[in-house]
């Protein structure tokens, strides 16, 4: 295995002592990976060595930091492999050869991956400590623009393309079931840090699917306003909470749709 990134060459003797004694070096490995300064393209090797790693953190570590700390790094470490696939795109013009798109070239790094990083940021949403949640539910989104075809890229505004649909259920076989995850969290009857959780992940999540995802999913989620589940009313008020902090000022085009089911459950 070559591994071809110069940076995580550079960490491969932390990354590996981490990989042999998870227990006791995990925290130099994610200590070492926040510092990295990251400058060149990622590959599947590079990968290889990362995930196992970052994983561990999200599903056990015990430390509320360290999830933090692996969290941003899983986030960091999706939108470099972005990076890398635009980098690498090749003007159809100047050659013959079919090229693959950029979504295609991310799928091929990141979806061998997908079953192992999803189940730790979807752990790491639903944590006691709200940083972790924070943190994963940034994490996540990263993931979901990612993956998901037509999804903005990070840290592009995708409420300027309203006509656009996004939607994991379309694209990758991993992704199907997140949606639809973050909904039942959000509104079942576990603890309110959980439902918490969940409907800071949807937020975020809608940010990255862009408006025409996210007008379907709130014509969807306003029939829980009159659910007799206290939990149901309670996660929906918490995704109104979140959204207008993800969205900012493009939440005004909801105000007049959810200002008044606020006030009256305030009421």
């Amino acid at each position: 295995m070559v591994i071809k990134n110069p940076e995580v060459a550079a960490l491969s003797p932390v990354l590996l002592s981490a990989l042999a004694d998870p227990a006791n070096k995990t925290k130099d490995a994610l200590h070492a990976l926040l510092e990295c300064e990251f400058v060149h393209t990622m590959d599947t090797s590079s990968l290889a060595i990362l995930v196992p790693t970052l994983t561990r953190a999200l599903l056990k570590e015990r430390v509320g930091d360290l999830k933090k700390k692996a969290a941003a790094i899983t986030g960091n470490i999706i939108n470099i492999v972005v990076a890398s696939a635009s980098s690498q795109i090749v003007d159809p013009k100047l050659t013959k050869k079919a090229i693959p798109t950029q979504q295609a070239q991310v799928l091929v790094l990141l979806q061998p991956y997908l079953a192992q990083l999803l189940p730790g940021l979807q752990e790491c949403l639903i944590d006691p400590i709200p940083d972790v949640r924070a943190t994963s539910a940034k994490a996540l989104a990263s993931l979901v623009s990612a993956t998901c075809t037509r999804a903005s890229a990070p840290g592009s505004a995708p409420f300027n393309a309203p006509n656009t649909y996004n939607s994991p259920d379309e694209d990758v076989e991993e992704m199907r079931g997140l949606l639809p995850w973050l909904t039942n969290m959000m509104t079942c009857d576990v603890s309110p840090v959980e439902r918490s959780g969940a409907a800071q992940g949807l937020a975020e999540v809608s940010l990255a699917l862009g408006a025409a995802r996210l007008d379907q999913l709130l014509s969807t989620l306003m029939s829980l306003q009159s659910s007799e589940r206290v939990e149901a009313r309670e996660g929906l008020m918490w995704f109104f909470s979140f959204l207008a902090m993800v969205l900012k000022d493009n939440y005004m085009r909801y105000a007049e749709l959810t200002l008044p089911l606020i006030l009256n459950q305030l009421a």
